[in-house]
């Protein structure tokens, strides 16, 4: 049937019956072609064409079997209906239209061979539709494909093609994908419409080539799932995506460049459902949320690329893993999961940031980041899991980190770690801390209830934090660095379990147990290196420090100085192993005991320094060459003996027999004097069974001290008294034209003395000196002494026992105490430990003696004058006969042992 001339038109139309097209329809110029079967089958033969040169093609039955091509030019439009049936294009055929557009609607199925339009739309509406060719349309055609009873598949190698255009495949199944592209309009797939549940979008090609591709939105949402594992993944090479699966299954994306997730994002909102998208060049970006349901993983990987995560963008899954890698990570969301699922972010050759506000949080799953340049590591928590942060160059913490029930570690591995002020790191439950770092470690606060273990490699271990609050709470504590730990402001702590170690030639140890950390013990406190000059101090604010026996003690090997404080009123300083220097200065003290149980060594002039609010307490020997200043007269211990009564106690001075005591319902001893140069041994023996003789040897102790004698600078308790003689002396001290008077009373000294008193010492006095008034020092010497005269002008130094004690009141206080030393080595240090005040202990609550003060400190060419408030002495209640007994004791004894013994029984009352 043919039209030839003008617009001549086409019009068939059967009432009942097949229509069937055996030769060839056209119609001419604009003329339509009109072909109906109103109750059958319309049948296009093989071959035969139906065609217009540019007017409209409509073609409706119950059914249509198109075998030939339809064909219109310029605007004309194809349009092929089967109201009871479906649609059957033979492949090979096709329906072409220049700007017009193509509709293929059917109740039934549709088979889709070649639909071609040059501009014009394309639309293909069925039961279910297979596409056997392609649809192609350019510039704003559209394409849609919708079946809305069935599935839509695309054949392997098909394509749906526009410039423009958006393509929409919509099925109420699934949607299995060839290639669907638009260069730059929008992909909208969906599988299960409407009702469904079912419908997944699958690819059905053999090679990994794109199902999509678009600079446009891409939309999939499907109900069973979009993509799948390996090959059945979606390939894309799109600009912009948003996938939503609502049932089951999961979603998995291979891009081939740059992919941003946006608008809705990501997500799967039933069963177990996954989410990976991979892009295999170019970043990924995270515009918008991505969540998995149930078990359901997240895989966000830019294997060549960074991966960006928008502000306030999450990336989550109800109990999966969630794995980001790309070669950057710029994590500005947060990233949740729950359960036993895992956080892996990875960038395998840049660095990792994380904004301030956002974290990652999971329940009991392992949190790992890991980065080949730096990381910035904002908040982190999981309830039970393992945190560890591994970069390959420097961490910068900006918030807190918190497992309460896992293991905590930070590794930088060629750079430093750093705590922004207020930052925690904090495992509630038993888990360790671990922060380690090749460059400085700055801390802010780390709070564990197990270890915490702080190495730096090559560099300090700071504090940033403002306040003094504890900077590491934790049972077991090691830090180790190569530059300092706390050099410019002391690490504070709260620790069981102390172990320090600065192992380079710079930098100071200086750590501070805080008030209400309670005791601690040290297994090591060391600097190692023999050229370095790095100070150790360790302060206890309030509670007990021990010196483990089993640890490795407290060693400098270079010059710096020790210092070991244990503050409060109850508590003690406990050395149970070695502490040594080499030529630095040891000071110890303890708010209520020193107890020494191991030795301290030190060489090359080395000063120690003890301090004690009660006692110090010495079960061990002391060996070195240098001065040892304590601020509280020693007391030596043993171990109990059950069976024992009591204790002989002897000790030795240079091989001589020096004192001896008997001690009940005690294992300790104080002298209760000062100790002068010599070496000493005391032994304490168990009572023999007899009660009467020396019985079992149980402790022996040494104090080797070579040249300096064991002193004490006073602490004055309210069982010490001081005991002087009334004879008065005025005595005036001139040393290079200046001159120091005072009227002054002679104190005794012992072991040469002249008077009653206990306070002595041996000191040298230079030249030129005098003391000069009306009288004379006088009395015994001993062999070392020379007898002070009026001049001392022209004598060689020597060495004088002596000590002034003045009547007048001065400063508001009844008397005046000058003490007399000479200088150090250099001229220059140690006044204060040299001229120092002492008097004798009594153990008696009746003498109440004032506490003293140092007014005046006058260095003197090489001597010095120290001038202290001194104090009231007051015996109380004492009866005339027991103070007239103390009196003549201190006249007629000089062997300091017998003193004490004898005055604590006239004290007690005894004979």
């Amino acid at each position: 049937m043919q039209t030839l001339g003008d617009d001549g038109a086409i019009s068939v139309d059967v009432d009942a019956g097949d229509l069937t097209v055996s030769g060839l329809v056209t119609a001419h110029s604009a003329g339509n072609v009109t072909l109906n079967a109103d109750a059958g089958t319309l049948t296009q033969d093989v071959g035969q064409n139906i065609s217009s040169t540019s007017g409209h093609i409509e073609l409706a039955a119950d059914a249509v079997a198109q075998s030939g091509n339809i064909l219109t030019g310029e605007a004309g439009t194809l349009t092929v209906t089967a109201d009871n049936g479906a649609i059957a294009m033979t492949d090979g055929t096709h329906a072409t239209t220049q700007t017009g557009d193509i509709t293929y609607m059917a109740t039934g199925d549709v088979a889709l061979s070649l639909l071609t339009s040059e501009s014009g739309s394309i639309s293909v509406t069925a039961g279910a539709v297979t596409q056997n060719g392609n649809i192609l349309t350019g510039g704003d055609g559209a394409i849609t494909v919708t079946a809305d009873n069935g599935d839509i598949t695309m054949a392997d190698g098909t394509s749906a093609t526009t410039q423009t255009g958006a393509i929409d495949y919509t099925a109420t199944g699934d949607v299995a994908l060839s290639l669907l592209t638009s260069l730059r309009g929008t992909i909208n797939v969906t599988a299960g419409s409407g009702d469904s549940v079912l419908g997944a979008i699958t690819d059905t090609t053999d090679l990994e080539a794109a199902n999509l591709v678009s600079t446009g939105l891409v939309t999939l949402t499907a109900e069973t799932g979009i993509g799948g594992a390996d090959a059945a993944d979606i390939d894309t090479t799109i600009l912009i995506l948003q996938a939503g699966n609502r049932t089951r299954g999961s979603i998995i994306i291979q891009e081939t460049d740059g992919l941003v997730i946006t608008g809705t994002g990501m997500q799967t909102l039933g069963g177990d459902g996954a989410i990976a998208v991979d892009v295999a060049a170019g970043d990924l970006t995270i515009g918008g949320s991505v969540t998995s349901h149930g078990a359901g993983s997240v895989t966000l990987n830019a294997d060549a690329g960074t991966l960006t995560q928008a502000t306030g963008k999450g990336i989550g899954s109800t109990s999966g893993s969630i794995e980001l890698t790309a070669e950057a990570v710029a994590q500005n969301g947060n990233l949740l999961t729950g359960e036993a699922g895992t956080l892996t972010v990875t960038a395998d050759k840049g660095a990792i940031t994380m904004v301030d506000g956002m974290g990652v949080r999971a329940q009991a799953g392992v949190i790992t980041y890991t980065a080949a340049s730096d990381i910035t590591i904002g908040a982190v928590s999981t309830l039970a899991g393992d945190v560890h942060i591994m970069a390959a160059e420097s961490i910068s913490q900006i918030a807190d980190i918190t497992t309460s029930g896992g293991n905590l570690r930070l590794s930088a591995q060629n750079g430093s770690i750093t705590m922004a002020d207020g930052t925690r790191a904090n495992t509630a439950g038993q888990g360790s801390v671990t922060y380690e770092a090749v460059e400085d470690i700055a801390l802010s606060i780390i709070d564990s209830a197990s270890d915490v273990t702080i190495i730096t490699t090559g560099g300090s271990i700071s504090d940033v934090l403002s306040g003094e609050t504890a900077n590491i709470t934790g049972s077991d504590l090691t830090l180790k660095a190569v530059s300092g730990i706390g050099s410019d402001d002391d690490i504070d702590t709260k620790a069981l379990l102390l172990d320090a170690l600065n192992s380079g030639a710079v930098g100071d140890i200086w750590i501070n147990q805080v008030d209400g950390g309670g005791p601690l013990s040290v297994n090591r406190l060391a600097q190692s290196d023999s050229n370095g000059d790095g100070d150790i101090h360790l302060v206890s604010e309030d509670g007990t420090v021990v010196v483990l026996s089993s640890g490795d003690g407290v060693v400098i090997t270079g010059s710096g100085d020790v210092t070991l404080l244990a503050m409060g009123s109850a508590s003690d300083l406990v050395i149970d192993t070695s502490i040594s220097s080499v030529s630095g200065r040891i000071v110890l003290g303890g708010g209520r005991n020193v107890d020494v149980n191991e030795g301290i060594e030190a060489v090359d002039g080395a000063h120690i320094e003890m301090d004690a609010g009660r006692k110090i307490l010495y079960d061990s020997e002391l060996s070195f060459d240098g001065e040892m200043v304590t601020h509280v007269l020693p007391e030596f211990t043993w171990s109990r003996v059950a069976s024992a009564g009591g204790y002989y106690v002897t000790m030795e001075r240079d091989g001589v027999m020096y004192d001896s005591t008997w001690v009940y319902n005690a294992e300790s001893w104080a002298p209760g004097y000062d100790l002068p140069a010599g070496q000493f041994k005391v032994m304490a023996h168990a009572l023999a069974d007899d009660g009467t003789v020396p019985g079992e040897l149980i402790s022996t102790l040494r104090i080797n001290e070579p040249s300096h004698t064991l002193r004490s600078v006073q602490r004055l308790e309210e069982n010490l008294s001081l005991l002087y003689s009334e004879r008065p002396l005025e005595v005036s001290l001139v040393a290079n034209g200046m001159m120091i008077e005072s009227p002054a009373q002679v104190l005794g000294e012992y072991p040469s003395s002249m008077g009653d008193g206990l306070l002595y010492g041996e000191h040298l006095i230079s030249d030129p000196v005098a003391l000069v008034g009306p009288g004379s020092l006088g009395g015994e010497t001993s062999s070392n002494d020379t007898l002070v005269d009026r001049d001392l002008a022209d004598h060689e130094r020597k060495r004088v026992d002596r000590r002034f004690f003045s009547e007048e009141t001065t400063h508001g206080r009844s008397s005046r105490f000058l003490a007399v030393a000479p200088s150090s080595n250099d001229g220059a240090a140690h006044a204060g430990g040299y001229a120092e005040k002492r008097a004798f202990r009594f153990f008696s609550d009746e003498v109440k003696p004032s506490e003293p003060e140092v007014r005046e400190f006058v260095s003197v060419d090489e001597f010095y004058v120290a001038i202290f408030d001194w104090f009231d002495v007051s015996f109380g209640s004492l009866p005339e006969e027991t103070r007239q007994a103390l009196e003549q004791l201190f006249k007629t004894h000089k062997n300091p042992g017998e003193l004490q013994v004898l005055s604590q029984k006239i004290l007690m009352g005894e004979d």
